[in-house]
């Protein structure tokens, strides 16, 4: 791999934050799985399949560019926004000599071109706090995977300089979706969820 980054960093104010980064990667040798014969019929073990040769290999190139903003800002001395998006283009194919079967899509395909998330923070008192967040991922054609959009809450109570006890709310936009499609097996699910956490430091 051969890969090149851009970014700028600036405390705009005492209270705006900015990094902006970007990328541009050049890949060769990459994972394939190359056909070394003509597809052929097997009985045994049953039923009746078909079998397609193939062996691992390194037959596939390509690159990937993508660029990413991460904004902080405080509007007041409790309140707190962070938030980031970022953008992946991934062009993946086989080299002159490769006899891959069809992996490119699969890799382009699992990965997120976008992402973008918002999280908000309140410190209520020395106590309390809330933290707020929201997700977005696009679609994963190479796994069946929709976009989908999510958000979690913590809840937090410090009784002292050691003990705090958080209330959590996890994925709470809707019973369950998808994240992976898995391998192998079917899509796998993540579901809304809500728990307590009681953390000691020393």
């Amino acid at each position: 791999m051969n890969g090149y980054e851009l970014g700028y960093r600036r405390l705009i104010t005492k209270t705006l934050y900015v990094d902006l980064s970007s990328f541009y990667n050049h890949y060769s040798d990459l994972f394939s799985e190359d056909i070394t014969g003509s597809p052929f019929i097997e009985d045994n073990p049953p039923p009746t399949h078909i079998l397609l040769p193939a062996e691992f290999g390194n037959g596939l190139l390509g690159t990937t560019k993508g660029v990413e903003i991460a904004p902080e800002w405080r509007p007041t001395h409790f309140w707190r926004l962070r938030g980031s998006y970022s953008y992946l283009q991934m062009d993946i194919e086989r080299s002159r000599n490769s006899l891959d079967i069809g992996t490119a899509p699969g890799i382009e395909g699992s990965s997120p071109k976008h992402q973008a998330i918002l999280q908000s923070g309140f410190d209520i008192s020395k106590k309390f706090t809330l933290d707020l967040a929201y997700r977005y991922i696009s679609a994963l054609p190479g796994q069946k995977v929709h976009a989908y959009s999510t958000g979690d809450t913590v809840f937090g109570w410090r009784f002292n300089e050691h003990l705090r006890l958080s209330l959590v709310g996890d994925n709470l936009l809707q019973p369950y979706h998808a994240e992976d499609g898995g391998d192998p097996g079917p899509l796998v699910l993540i579901k809304r969820s809500a728990y307590a956490k009681l953390t000691w430091q020393n």
